[in-house]
């Protein structure tokens, strides 16, 4: 089954190990491992960096967080206005919707990357402590790497949750009210604003003004934010919701469910099924029911 990791960090590696013409002897390796029912890849290069740039992201056909992990090597990183460098058993979280840039002082490089359903944990915990990196002091450490090294394959899907709690206890940032009027930058505010959506989507009764009290701006500076991403209110809140119904689909293939059409919508905060129906539609020509099929029929032909 393809997944984001297909334009994602891990297959980033390999394709700037290319461009970066490893010297021989020291090929890309990356082997995808199912581990507690999510995606772990194990990445061996040998390059000078990494970059996640936005053109890069919106290639992306899911949204995830990245639980990484250093193995060898060291790794400078670059992400969400924070540098910092990873040493072997340190442990960070990034947001694959962020720009990122990580480089190498010395190689060969091995790490790991768990793949994090993004729309799925923000339901579930809220927003994490991005860019936070956990070292072999911290008292969850133990546990993470222990998780993200294990030697078992094919955990049961609904182990799934083991993980994503232990990240949600780890990376819990529980931050002060969001204020966008303290943002200078556009983008910072821009991102501010994503991250509020993201964590109140399931709320039917998201309206304008009820983001714009949440952000502290009036509701023609929120509308002003919207335009000036060539987008608006409405159009954003219905693109997030239908991202979070296609991937939770993909994710049901993923981990051999059958999704609950109903519950998706209501978790995605659509008002009703037939809403859910016609909008879904328009944007992949299909019905959630028949996505879910087509995806199931790709899945099996891997």
């Amino acid at each position: 089954m393809k997944s984001g990791i297909a334009h994602s960090l891990t297959t980033a590696a390999i394709t700037t190990a290319n461009a970066a013409k490893s010297p021989p002897g020291a090929p890309s390796i990356f082997t995808m491992h199912n581990r507690f029912g999510v995606g772990i890849a194990e990445i061996h290069c040998a390059v000078d960096h990494i970059d996640r740039t936005p053109v890069g992201i919106r290639r992306d056909d899911a949204e995830y967080l990245f639980l990484l992990c250093q193995r060898e090597g060291t790794m400078g990183l670059t992400h969400t206005g924070n540098d910092g460098l990873l040493q072997p058993r340190e442990i960070v979280l990034m947001d694959s919707t962020r720009p990122a840039k990580m480089h190498f002082s010395s190689k060969p490089v091995s790490f790991l990357s768990a793949h994090l359903p993004r729309s799925r944990f923000l339901q579930e915990h809220g927003m994490p402590d991005i860019g936070r990196k956990i070292g072999v002091d911290h008292p969850l450490h133990a546990s993470l790497f222990n998780m993200m090294t294990s030697s078992t394959e094919h955990s049961p899907a609904s182990s799934d949750h083991l993980l994503l709690d232990l990240v949600a206890l780890s990376f819990d940032s529980r931050p002060a009210l969001p204020d966008a009027t303290r943002m200078r930058d556009k983008y910072n505010r821009y991102e501010l604003i994503c991250s509020v959506v993201d964590q109140n989507l399931s709320r039917a009764d998201l309206c304008v003004d009820a983001l714009a009290t949440m952000v502290c701006l009036s509701r023609r500076q929120l509308q002003r934010e919207f335009q000036d991403h060539d987008t608006t209110f409405t159009q954003f809140i219905q693109g997030r919701r239908l991202n979070f119904v296609a991937e939770s689909l993909r994710q049901a293939v993923y981990h051999r469910r059958c999704p609950t059409i109903s519950k998706l919508a209501y978790l995605a905060g659509f008002g009703d099924l037939s809403h859910l129906n016609r909008v879904f539609r328009d944007r992949y020509g299909l019905s959630p029911r028949n996505y879910f099929k087509q995806q199931l029929q790709y899945a099996e032909t891997l």
